[in-house]
């Protein structure tokens, strides 16, 4: 087995994100500054080609239409291709070369055709650049650095530079010299990028993906597969389409927001130096002296807004700062004096750092890493169609219509437009989601106080002092202190103390003695802490854990949580609710047991089947404990596995035989996802095919070939993958990376089968193209079972019932342990070919959760080895910490 390579010191992490910010600072800087050198070159342009209100307001337009096209396309292909450098160094290069074609057009319609292409290189550097800066960025700065980056780069070189620069260089050598100079800053950025920026950030970040759990986000459900993914690409699961983007109301009114906000930006920008001129009757030089104060009051509050943001949240910032920014266009009807109006313009022109957090931090805050890049694209390109392209070309036929005033009403409409619909996002800036979690643990524990506790078993709800921050311990070791280590994985001054513990979370373990777990605080924030070992009460069992699995569902908690973990009330079953130790597939032996505990023993060797099950509802009763009305995991419904010790109910716990070793029983838990299915596929086929071979494909792949299937062909993207399932017992596989998509795959699996197709396919992955693939690959009359957790897709229902196919749900398990162990025992099925490195617990964060979220990077499934294993709490001394 390998071992996860330890990532590099914090400091190179953090010089690395200082210089990514400001590589990223100037390229995004020089792609306004280029933009905005027509707006003031335009009096001078007028003077040659006599342009009109109208066609100002086109030149705008054709710029932001073709962005707006450009982002959304090259945010979807860089998702896809999981690469971004190469097409940043392009779009910068092409950008300041159309941008330098300026200076060569003889007339209008060359000018418009030089701003077009122009777009088309600018409209990809935006998501390209906010989705490196996101992934490199920790959180607690992640609304600073994008206000940066975004908002302070635009306003000072866009907004300060580009006037003084442009304006001075067209009043001394013509203002197509002006254009033909733009070309040189792009072109050493786009070197710079080449020579330093890097598709991966080192050392550990904080996640880019979501810190919010919005209750109508498309998240995945809780976990019992893991995803198919390259070593490259985003996980399946993580590359959402646009339609499933769109189901987060955070990003549908980011949409509509960036509409509303561009109106407000390019209307504004693109009227005001022909007003100041034309209707102030200001000189050029006074013009851009005003149009200086913009880019001032740009710089500042690009990045003071988005940074009191991190503070008090994205909400209620877009709703203050908007409201102010929508005086500012009427500020340059009403106010004469320049001066005065440049005063003004500085302290109301917020928007554009508001403007950061609809375009780039709060959709980045709301959905998945693989999604980054298309979100942010989306965001920006409906922003650009309306506000960019539209809007400046209804506001410039308005203003020749009915006075030039008419574009200012329409530029400060937006923003009141933008405060209205501020009110309805949801809440997604970190340190306020710490604060109110710490304030509902605190009203939880106050409430428990309240009503007083009894002894034995109830004395476990009683308020644990063991997440206080004095005790806690980052993953690489003990509180130094370091700002830094706490946002990533230690304790924060907002972080929440631990709630009344429910079953298993006893506050004085046996002998008082203390132990090390992994506990979920929230998204982007699990911490090895030191607890108390918890005490077992009636009817559970004391387990010292052996090892503990990373399954793909602890990933998204951590990455994008919470999907399955109880935060706002304790589960049903459980009685708890976060914070609580992660994992749920684990083993290990008996240290203790509760009273009425009856066919264990001390120092057995156990397995643990983490499912809850209330025992009295309609399915338990009928013996589907699997799809209880209760459902739910320990590990993310209650403490789980990933520390040295865990009490559970005792019918989760089952006895192993001395010939079945706990390296083995410590899969158990993905493979019983994998029997269960091969269950629900019914009587034995002749033909089976896997699509997806993450751990549970594989699994499935194991436990079929073990039952005797004569054909078996799994299907993933990585060579690596099906070269295991190979030898694990697949008589055929296909590549779907080459095979030319869903259908492609599944007809190369279909012709393996034959020609006429598989008689069942198990979708592995949870996404709308594996399920089609399995479709494509099924024959007439054959099955379908889902085992990957995905959410909405589309189906061919006239095909399906042509066919007559089936599609079959499986999830979870009941009653499979008992034949897992009998298939282990005595050197039967070898399930640990899947496993590809075992950590410490104290290295689960930093050698687990943080390189799986960011890609598998070679490894299949990481356990996880507490210290304490195989050790009774009476076992004598403490380990040492």
């Amino acid at each position: 087995m390998t071992r996860t390579p330890s990532p590099p010191p914090d400091g190179a992490a953090r010089a690395y994100e200082n210089r990514l910010l400001l590589i990223l600072f100037l390229a995004f800087g020089f792609v306004f500054f280029d933009r905005q050198a027509l707006s003031f070159l335009a009096p001078f342009i007028s003077d040659d080609f006599h342009l009109s209100n109208t066609q100002l307001g086109t030149l705008s337009g054709v710029l932001a239409l073709t962005w707006a096209l450009s982002g959304l396309l090259c945010g979807r292909l860089s998702d896809k291709l999981g690469r971004r450098k190469p097409l940043l160094i392009t779009a910068v290069v092409l950008f300041s070369c159309f941008s330098a074609a300026g200076g060569l057009v003889t007339g209008f319609a060359g000018l418009l055709l030089a701003r077009a292409l122009m777009g088309v290189a600018e409209g990809a550097v935006l998501p390209l650049s906010q989705s490196l800066m996101v992934e490199a960025s920790r959180a607690e700065r992640r609304g600073l650095n994008m206000g940066l980056l975004q908002g302070s780069s635009a306003g000072l070189l866009g907004g300060i530079l580009s006037p003084l620069a442009v304006v001075w260089v067209a009043g001394h050598y013509g203002w197509r010299t002006a254009f033909l100079l733009t070309i040189v800053p792009g072109l050493l950025v786009a070197a710079w990028i080449g020579r330093s920026v890097r598709e991966r950030p080192p050392g550990p970040r904080a996640p880019a993906a979501p810190v919010a759990a919005a209750p109508d986000a498309t998240a995945p459900d809780i976990s019992v597969s893991d995803t198919s993914v390259s070593a490259t690409a985003a996980p399946a699961s993580d590359r959402l389409s646009i339609r499933e983007l769109l189901r987060h109301r955070n990003i549908v009114l980011c949409v509509l927001a960036a509409c509303c906000y561009l109106t407000w930006f390019i209307v504004i920008i693109t009227f005001t130096p022909t007003y100041l001129q034309d209707v102030k009757g200001f000189s050029a030089g006074t013009m851009s002296r005003v149009m200086t104060c913009f880019g001032v009051a740009w710089v500042l509050w690009g990045f003071v807004t988005p940074a009191i943001s991190d503070r008090i949240g994205r909400r209620q910032t877009m709703i203050l700062f908007s409201a102010v920014a929508a005086v500012c266009p009427l500020a340059v009807v009403y106010l004469d004096g320049p001066l005065v109006l440049g005063a003004v313009v500085v302290l109301t022109y917020t928007g554009l750092g508001c403007f950061t957090l609809i375009m780039a931090t709060i959709p980045a805050e709301t959905v998945p890493r693989g999604s980054l890049a298309t979100a942010l694209g989306l965001v920006m390109g409906a922003g650009e169609l309306a506000g960019g392209f539209l809007a400046p070309v209804i506001a410039g036929r308005a203003s020749d219509a009915w006075g030039p005033q008419i574009a200012m009403f329409i530029s400060a409409g937006g923003a009141v437009l933008v405060v209205l619909l501020s009110f309805g996002l949801r809440e997604t800036a970190p340190e306020v989601l710490k604060r109110r979690a710490a304030r509902e643990a605190a009203r939880a524990q106050s409430t428990a106080a309240g009503t007083g506790m009894g002894t034995g078993a109830d004395a476990r709800k009683a308020p644990d002092p063991d997440t206080d921050d004095a005790d806690a311990r980052t993953a690489g070791g003990a509180d130094t202190g370091d700002e830094d280590a706490r946002t990533d994985t230690g304790p924060s001054p907002d972080s929440a103390p631990a709630p009344a513990p429910g079953p298993g979370q006893g506050s004085s373990g046996p002998g008082g003695r203390r132990m090390r777990a992994a506990v979920w605080y929230g998204p982007g924030d699990v911490r090895v802490v030191e607890r108390s070992v918890p005490e077992p009460g009636p009817g559970e069992v004391l387990v010292a854990v052996a090892y503990c699995g990373i399954c793909g569902s602890d990933l998204h908690e951590y990455a994008d949580g919470p999907h399955a973990i109880p935060v706002a009330a304790p589960h049903p079953a459980s009685g708890t609710k976060a914070p609580l130790v992660l994992g749920h597939e684990f083993c290990g032996t008996v240290a203790a047991l509760g009273p009425s505990v009856a066919g264990l023993a001390v120092g057995d060797s156990v397995a643990v089947e983490p499912h809850y099950r209330c025992g009295d509802c309609p399915r338990c009763r009928a013996g589907e404990y699997n799809i209880c009305r209760h459902f739910g995991f320990a590990g993310l419904m209650g403490d789980g596995g990933l520390a040295e010790f865990a009490a559970l109910p005792a019918y989760m716990v089952h006895r192993l035989p001395p010939d079945v070793p706990l390296e083995q029983a410590a899969l158990f838990e993905p493979a019983s996802v994998a029997l269960h299915a091969l269950r629900r596929a019914g009587t034995a086929p002749a033909a089976l095919a896997v699509v997806g071979l993450g751990p549970i494909g594989l699994l499935t792949v194991r436990l079929a070939a073990e039952r005797g299937v004569p054909r078996i062909i799994a299907a993933d993207v990585a060579p690596d993958r099906l070269e295991l399932a190979a030898r694990l017992g697949a008589t055929d596989t296909v590549d779907a990376g080459r095979a030319g998509g869903a259908d492609g795959a599944g007809a190369a699996i279909r012709e393996l089968a034959g020609g006429e197709g598989v008689d069942v396919a198990f979708e592995v992955v949870g996404s709308e193209d594996a399920l089609g693939t399995c479709l494509a690959a099924t024959r007439r009359g054959g099955r379908v079972v889902l085992v990957g957790l995905g959410r909405h897709v589309r189906l061919d229902a006239y095909a399906l019932v042509n066919n007559e196919q089936s599609i079959i749900a499986s999830v979870g398990y009941r009653d499979t342990y008992p034949e897992l162990i009998r298939l282990v025992g005595r050197g039967g099925v070898d399930l640990t070919p899947v496993v590809t490195s075992t950590v410490a617990l104290d290295d689960v964060v930093a050698d687990g959760l943080r390189p799986l979220s960011q890609g598998p990077g070679g490894q299949i499934k990481i356990l996880v080895r507490p210290t304490a294993a195989r050790l009774s709490p009476a076992d004598g001394p403490e380990p040492a910490q």
